[in-house]
C-alpha cells in the first residue's frame, strides 16, 4: 500500500514538472520580453538620476562660479570709495554697504559650498594645529559672515579699513579658535551699541609684529568693568558673558606669542588692540611686483574692471619712460596668439598677470602658464589661492600668487637700469686713480674709482652685472680681501680684473678671474 502510494506521489512530481515544462516553453518569450522591460525601467531611472546629479552637480559649479565673478567688482569699487576725495560721509557709507552686500551674498554661496567639503574637527585650541594664515583675506570672510548674522541690524555698519600697510601680513594661528575669538569680540563690539554705530576693523604692522584693530564709536555704561575682569587672575570671579569671550580672547592670543588690549575712552569709542607676531610670507605669495625696463606686462583676465584698475595702479609709475608697455586679453588664447607674433630679434621681457579660470575659454591660467615660455615673471592673479591644488602646481611651476582682493595694496616696483661705466677702478694709490681719470676724461669714458672693496660691495647694486671690474692686486695679500673679491664674483660680476704694476705674466688668475692685467688704463 505504502509503495502504491510513493509511485502516486512520484507521478503527480513528474506531471507537475511536465507542466511546468511545457508552460515554461509556451510562456519563455512573455518572461523574457518582462525582463527587458524591467531592465528598460531600471536604466530609465539610473539615467534619470545620473542626469539629476549632473545638474546639480552644474547648478552648483554654476553658483560657485557666479560668487567668484561677484567678488571681481568689488575690488576696485571699494578702492574707489578708499580713494575719492570730497565725497561726503553719507554717501561712502552708502556705497560701501552696497559694495559689502555684494560681497556677502558672494561669502554666503561660498561658505556653503565649504562646509559641505570641509569637516572641521573640534578640539581644544592648546592641541589644534597652528596653520599660516593670510590675514586680511581671513578677516573679510569673518566679517562677511558677521554681516550677515546682523543684517536685520540696519543701524550698525560692520566694515574693515584695510590700507597699503596691510598687504602680505600672514600670521600662525589655531585657525579654528582664532576666527571663533574675531567673531567673539565683533560680538561683543555690536552689543555695545545702542542704535547706530560702527565697528571698524583695522590693521598695520611693523618689522616684527601685526597690530589690529577693532573699534567701535558707541558704547554702554557696562563696558567700564571689563578691563577689570580681564586684568584679574581669579577664576572665582563671576563675569559677564562679554567679560567671559574677553579673557578667552586674551587667553588665545598670548597663547600664539602675542598680546592683547582693551581700552575705552568714554564719550568717543572703545577698542581692541591684538598685536601679533609676523609668519614667514609662503613662498607661492608674491610680496610686491618688480619691472625692469623694456617689459610688457601682459594682463589677462575677462572682468573690464580688472583691468582698468591694473592701468590705475601703473598710472603713476611712468612706464614709457622705462619702455614698459601695458597690453590686455580677456582670453588666454589671444595672449598665446600676440606672444607667438612676437619678433624673437626684439630683446623684452614679460610680465604676465593672469586670471585662474575663464567662464568662456576651457583653458585656466595653469594651462596657459604651461604653452607659454618665462621666466619666472608669472602671476596668477585669484581668490582661489586657498586651494590645495594651487600649491601642489606651485611646486611644479614655480609662479607668484596676488589675491584678487588685495590686488589695489599690492606694491609695484619699476626697476631703474643700473649704471654700465666703462669700468669700475677699486685701488688705494692716489696716482693711479688720477691717471685712469684724467685719461677717461680725455677719451670720453666714463668710469667710477674706489678706494677700498668694502665701499663697492655696498653699491654693487647700483652697477650692471657686464660691468668690467679692475682690482688692485695687493688686495688679495691682505686679510679677508680675497673672499671679498669673491662674493663680488658670486653678486654676477663675471668681468673680474686684477691689475699690479708688475709684469702680469708673473701670475696665475684663479678660475674666478677673466685676467691679470697691467693697473695702466686699458683704453691707452
Amino acid at each position: 500500500m505504502s509503495l502504491l502510494i510513493s509511485l502516486v506521489q512520484l507521478f503527480i512530481i513528474l506531471s507537475l514538472c511536465i507542466f511546468l515544462l511545457i508552460y515554461y516553453k509556451k510562456n519563455k518569450k512573455l518572461l523574457n520580453g518582462i525582463n527587458r522591460f524591467v531592465k528598460k525601467l531600471h536604466n530609465i531611472k539610473s539615467e534619470m538620476e545620473l542626469k539629476e546629479i549632473a545638474f546639480v552637480k552644474e547648478r552648483n559649479l554654476l553658483h560657485f562660479q557666479i560668487a567668484h565673478e561677484m567678488r571681481s567688482p568689488t575690488v576696485p569699487l571699494l578702492s574707489f570709495i578708499a580713494a575719492v576725495e570730497g565725497l561726503p560721509e553719507e554717501s561712502r557709507k552708502l556705497l560701501r554697504q552696497a559694495v559689502h552686500r555684494i560681497q556677502d551674498i558672494s561669502y554666503s554661496i561660498l561658505n556653503n559650498k565649504q562646509k559641505k567639503e570641509d569637516k572641521i574637527e573640534v578640539m581644544h585650541y592648546a592641541n589644534e594645529k597652528h596653520t599660516v594664515q593670510l590675514l586680511s583675506t581671513l578677516l573679510q570672510d569673518i566679517i562677511s559672515e558677521k554681516r550677515l548674522v546682523y543684517k536685520e541690524f540696519l543701524g550698525v555698519e560692520i566694515y574693515a579699513e584695510f590700507g597699503l600697510s596691510s598687504y602680505g601680513l600672514f600670521v600662525k594661528i589655531p585657525l579654528v579658535e582664532f576666527k571663533k575669538v574675531i567673531s567673539q569680540l565683533i560680538d561683543n563690539s555690536v552689543e555695545t551699541i545702542a542704535n547706530h554705530g560702527k565697528v571698524k576693523i583695522r590693521l598695520s604692522a611693523n618689522s616684527e609684529n601685526i597690530f589690529m584693530f577693532i573699534t567701535n564709536n558707541s558704547y554702554n555704561k557696562n563696558t567700564k568693568t571689563i578691563p577689570k575682569v580681564i586684568l584679574s587672575e581669579s577664576n572665582r570671579l563671576k563675569i559677564s558673558t562679554r567679560g567671559s569671550a574677553l579673557c578667552h580672547a586674551k587667553s588665545v592670543v598670548e597663547s600664539i606669542g602675542g598680546k592683547f588690549e582693551f581700552r575705552v575712552q568714554f564719550g568717543a569709542e572703545a577698542s581692541v588692540k591684538i598685536i601679533l607676531p609676523k609668519a614667514e610670507v609662503p613662498n607661492w605669495y608674491a610680496t610686491s611686483i618688480q619691472i625692469k625696463p623694456y617689459s610688457y606686462i601682459v594682463i589677462i583676465d575677462e572682468d573690464p574692471s580688472i583691468h582698468s584698475l591694473w592701468q590705475e595702479r601703473f598710472k603713476n609709475s611712468y612706464l614709457h619712460d622705462y619702455n614698459i608697455y601695458l597690453i590686455h586679453f580677456s582670453q588666454p588664447k589671444d595672449a598665446i596668439s600676440w606672444n607667438e607674433s612676437l619678433d624673437s630679434s626684439i630683446e623684452f621681457n614679460k610680465y604676465y598677470l593672469c586670471e585662474m579660470e575663464f567662464a568662456n575659454d576651457s583653458m585656466n591660467g595653469f594651462d596657459f602658464l604651461s604653452l607659454i615660455q618665462f621666466e619666472s615673471n608669472f602671476y596668477i592673479v585669484s581668490n582661489k589661492f586657498t586651494d590645495n591644488k594651487i600649491s601642489n602646481l606651485y611646486e611644479q611651476k614655480k609662479f607668484k600668487i596676488i589675491p584678487k582682493d588685495s590686488l589695489f595694496f599690492i606694491p609695484i616696483d619699476i626697476l631703474k637700469p643700473k649704471e654700465k661705466p666703462c669700468a669700475v677702478l677699486i685701488e688705494e694709490d692716489s696716482l693711479v686713480k688720477m691717471i685712469w681719470h684724467l685719461t677717461a676724461q680725455s677719451k670720453n669714458k666714463k668710469i667710477v674709482l674706489y678706494r677700498n672693496l668694502e665701499k663697492f660691495i655696498q653699491d654693487f647694486e647700483l652697477f650692471d652685472c657686464h660691468t668690467p671690474i679692475y682690482i688692485d692686486m695687493t688686495y688679495l695679500s691682505k686679510k679677508s680681501q680675497n673672499k671679498l673679491v669673491v662674493k663680488i664674483y658670486r653678486q654676477g660680476f663675471k668681468h673680474l680684473y686684477l691689475i699690479t704694476g708688475q709684469n702680469p705674466k708673473d701670475y696665475a688668475a684663479a678660475n674666478w678671474i677673466k685676467g691679470i692685467v697691467s693697473n695702466q688704463p686699458p683704453w691707452l
